[in-house]
């Protein structure tokens, strides 16, 4: 199949999932998200000369945690966080190797751990407001919040030094997850406004679809990462 063909299913598929939040469809719901990440997964494949196996793991671990919010949040919203948090992790380290100053590099190495203490006692803070709604989930938010955070940073920076398409995919990919998830857990521990969930797709597939541009050009950049 056509690259081109591919694509007009992966908005296909998106709005499929879409109505089927809307509407709250269970099985196209979950048919959507059976097929939508291989499908980009698919069209990366066939838009590169050669598969890097350092962009598999964000689609193997946001395809993972695509499928288990299918599933009632109850049951599943550890696995997502978890899940989704490695995939963010591991886009946050590649946005690191992708600040060419080394100078800047050591910077971060020294400020990141700070940062994440810092993220720690803000969360810690809010435990004392939110501590009681997210129960056992709280670990795992906080976790999840200091990834995200991290990704921000990093893909921020990454962007400020190098100034390329490829760095600002990554600040929208990280600032699409930030709003759809903002929304999500408004939806979940706060008001549960069917909309805030119709959103949150919407921003995730907005986050996919850069996902697939940041790894294509990612694959075609001669650059071989290094932390140091």
């Amino acid at each position: 199949m056509k690259v081109i063909r591919l694509i007009q299913l992966f908005f296909l598929l998106s709005i499929i999932l879409i109505i089927g939040e809307l509407f709250s469809i269970a099985i196209i719901r979950l048919l959507a998200r059976v097929v939508l990440v291989p499908t980009l997964f698919l069209i990366y494949y066939k838009s590169v000369e050669k598969v890097n196996p350092i962009v598999i793991p964000v689609f193997l671990f946001s395809y993972l945690g695509d499928i288990s919010t299918y599933f009632d949040y109850s049951i599943s919203f550890k696995a997502s966080i978890v899940l989704f948090g490695i995939s963010h992790i591991y886009l946050a380290i590649i946005a690191f190797t992708l600040i060419k100053e080394k100078s800047i590099k050591r910077l971060l190495l020294y400020a990141i751990p700070i940062i994440i203490l810092w993220l720690v006692y803000y969360e810690y803070y809010l435990y004392e407001t939110f501590g009681t709604i997210l129960g056992s989930l709280y670990p795992y938010v906080l976790g999840y919040t200091i990834a995200l955070g991290v990704l921000n940073i990093l893909a921020n920076v990454s962007f400020f030094n190098e100034g390329s398409k490829l760095t600002l995919y990554l600040i929208v990919i990280a600032v699409s997850i930030v709003v759809g998830n903002v929304l999500l857990c408004i939806y979940i521990f706060a008001s549960p406004i069917h909309i805030f969930k119709v959103v949150n797709v919407i921003s995730h597939v907005f986050a996919y679809f850069f996902i697939l541009k940041f790894t294509i050009s990612y694959s075609k950049y001669k650059f071989k990462p290094s932390l140091v």
